[in-house]
């Protein structure tokens, strides 16, 4: 049996002119379609990705917003509490009747609003002097003061100047030493209090809880209350525009100090 010698062979694409050109024609086609498929899918893929970041810009966003307002609000309450009359008048040893008038305001704010846990004026030893709850829909005013002077808000408070506003992280409430229960995670605000002459008479420390902060409900009747609209700060000059509230009914009136 003879075989072939290799040098006689044929090349396998020799007599084959089409396949010869039609294979490297498929190949360079292939190529060049599974780059322009990679190219449309990448281009998809950015504009997805543009897209979904776009939603979530806008709902950090949203949610922000929502997370901000009631501290925004909160602090205009607070601001504006700092200078009623009946806290910038007190005494340096503020009289029962004096304590009264400014709990009467404390109630009628908690009364608006509804959404704070607790409004509370605390002297310069970090005494409560005034404090007024709002427990289960009913405003309340408390008898069984406590000493904070060891609580890190009072410190962070007391040494701020007038018309600033400290706001805490979230934290838990302590009640008489111990972790109020159930567990209440509660965002306290903060401002000075200065007499007429300039004289720092204490705080006041509002607490809201977070479930109050995110009860719609709640939000709806603070908003939708008598006088409920959020008080404002503006300047005009040297002289803060602010709003007064009365001790008998909280009506906010314009005043000019």
């Amino acid at each position: 049996m003879t075989v072939p010698s290799l040098r006689h062979r044929k090349p396998f694409l020799g007599n084959r002119p089409f396949l010869r050109y039609f294979v490297p024609l498929f190949a360079a086609t292939t190529l060049l379609a599974a780059v322009g498929f990679i190219f449309v899918e990448r281009s998809r893929v950015d504009t997805w990705e543009q897209e979904f970041r776009a939603d979530q810009v806008s709902a950090i966003q949203g949610v922000g917003q929502t997370l901000t307002q009631p501290i925004v609000d909160a602090a205009g309450d607070l601001a504006i509490l700092a200078e009623q009359d009946a806290l910038t008048d007190l005494s340096a040893t503020p009289t029962d009747a004096e304590l009264d008038t400014v709990a009467r305001i404390f109630e009628g704010l908690s009364s608006i609003r509804r959404v704070y846990d607790q409004i509370r004026f605390i002297d310069m030893a970090g005494m409560e002097r005034v404090r007024v709850d709002f427990r289960g829909g009913e405003v309340l005013r408390v008898a069984n003061l406590q000493d904070k002077s060891g609580r890190y808000y009072f410190a962070n408070t007391v040494d701020l100047p007038r018309g600033a506003i400290f706001v805490s992280p979230l934290d838990l409430n302590v009640e008489q030493g111990e972790i109020e229960r159930p567990l209440k995670p509660m965002l306290r605000l903060g401002s000075p209090v200065f007499a007429a002459d300039g004289t720092q008479r204490g705080v006041l420390i509002s607490i809201t809880s977070e479930t109050s902060r995110s009860t719609p409900s709640a939000m709806t009747r603070a908003r939708s209350a008598p006088h409920s609209t959020s008080p404002t700060r503006t300047d005009t000059g040297s002289s803060p525009r602010t709003q007064r509230m009365s001790g008998d009914s909280c009506s906010m009136t314009p005043i000019d100090r």
